[in-house]
């Protein structure tokens, strides 16, 4: 391969390879370039076309699969130590509660406009519940227990073992302990559970640090086909744009000891230079800069920590991250309404002044709630 950008699925798997191998000696190696979100990939030099989409898609889903089957429990300890050690001021524990209580404001709106309304609620990539226990625990914090009792949830996770442990802890919240909560799980990919939603099917969707995992929004479509007519997302998620430029992906390498002509060979695959990043770096706002540089912290500190757990534990660093306001554009285009001025009119969103909070104060982590748009038919 001998110049970039690449289009061709094979040269583009090469690519990937070949800069997997600068950086897989690293206690916290980078991973694929195809884990990187679809809009960010063409500064890697790699063409998305319509032709290509499907494929690259396909492949950055088992790059992930395969890195989550990698992680232990000490992976995640050391990673939760990380957390604390590199100074971050929240955790997805804080993401979890405020999804919980966003998607309980939505919903007790929603049940005052109709007071004999059932819902379905779907927690996408449910993991071991603790997203679901936060709207547990929203619902128990308000005395909404009438309301839970007229609620289904339904778990989708890929892990039969998140599942399972999903449904034991949420049997013993003390939601449960007097007010019965009906609770089904769907084990498979959240893409593969996509492909067969059932259409107006959930009235809330929720779903906490997963989004930024799916590197095109094909699967908006889906969420909004699966949702109600007055359906609406509520999405926590961490918001960085670390992951944007090869220029910031080198200093991140930089950080993490990689070798000399390993650095000079990956700066001179994609053609950067020293002071690249810098000047980048120009072009920010104040938030952006300090969300991305603690974020090259917290990486930097988990790689030490990865120093100490076995190399086959180890988690790769690059992540779908992206800004809020790119995730905003492909909310909006695929039908739904992102700004408040749009909601004000929209049941669930009753006496609220906002529909997009910051769990993080630099807005690294934010929960927004977003409506389905209607389809406005044409008039004969």
């Amino acid at each position: 391969m001998d110049f970039l950008p690449v289009r061709k699925l094979d040269d583009i798997l090469a690519l990937d390879k070949m800069v997997q191998e600068l950086t897989c000696k690293l206690s916290y190696p980078m991973g694929s370039l195809l884990k990187i979100a679809g809009r960010y990939l063409p500064n890697f030099g790699i063409e998305v076309t319509d032709q290509n989409r499907a494929e690259l898609e396909r492949s950055s889903l088992t790059n992930y699969f395969s890195c989550w089957g990698r992680a232990a429990k000490v992976t995640l300890e050391a990673i939760k130590k990380a957390t604390t050690d590199a100074g971050f001021p929240v955790n997805n524990s804080h993401l979890n509660d405020e999804v919980g209580k966003m998607t309980v404001d939505v919903l007790m709106n929603l049940a005052r406009a109709d007071k004999t309304r059932q819902f379905m609620l779907t927690d996408i990539g449910a993991g071991d519940g603790e997203t679901t226990a936060a709207v547990f625990d929203a619902m128990c914090n308000e005395g909404a227990f009438d309301l839970a009792e007229r609620c289904e949830f339904l778990l989708v996770e890929p892990s039969e073992e998140n599942l399972w442990n999903a449904s034991k802890n949420l049997r013993d919240h003390r939601i449960n302990q007097e007010h019965k909560v009906r609770i089904a799980t769907v084990g498979g990919t959240n893409h593969n559970f996509l492909g067969r939603i059932k259409d107006g099917e959930s009235d809330v969707i929720y779903s906490s640090a997963v989004f930024h995992h799916m590197i095109f929004p094909t699967y908006l479509d889906r969420l909004r086909e699966g949702l109600a007519a007055d359906g609406v997302l509520v999405v926590g998620d961490w918001y960085t744009t670390i992951f944007k430029h090869p220029a910031f992906v080198a200093e991140i390498l930089r950080n993490l000891d990689i070798d000399k002509p390993g650095y000079a060979e990956f700066l001179s695959l994609f053609k950067c230079s020293e002071g690249d990043e810098k000047r980048l770096t120009q072009h920010m706002d104040r938030d952006e800069i300090i969300t991305n540089f603690r974020m090259l912290r917290y990486i930097v500190t988990i790689g030490q920590e990865f120093q100490k757990i076995p190399v086959e534990n180890r988690d790769e660093f690059l992540e779908g991250h992206c800004s809020f306001e790119d995730r905003k554009v492909d909310l909006e285009s695929k039908g739904f309404m992102t700004e408040m001025k749009q909601l004000s009119g929209h049941h669930g969103f009753s006496k609220m002044h906002t529909n997009v909070r910051n769990v993080d104060p630099y807005g690294a982590a934010k929960v927004g709630a977003f409506a389905k748009q209607p389809i406005l038919r044409k008039q004969r």
